[in-house]
């Protein structure tokens, strides 16, 4: 893909992308507090294998 039609797509979009700004909705308040909480995440292993009986 050459350079005229990287850019052909990148505006391709125009009043289209004006709308959809306008119009979407905004991050859930939990989801934007989950994300920028500073503690430290707790991570469970779900591939782990079982323990050797």
């Amino acid at each position: 893909m050459d350079q005229d039609e990287v850019l052909r797509y990148a505006s391709s979009f125009g009043a289209a992308a004006v709308a959809y700004a306008e119009h979407r909705p905004d991050y859930a308040q939990a989801a934007v507090c989950w994300a920028l909480d500073p503690r430290p995440a707790r991570a469970c292993s779900t591939w782990a294998p079982e323990p050797a009986s």
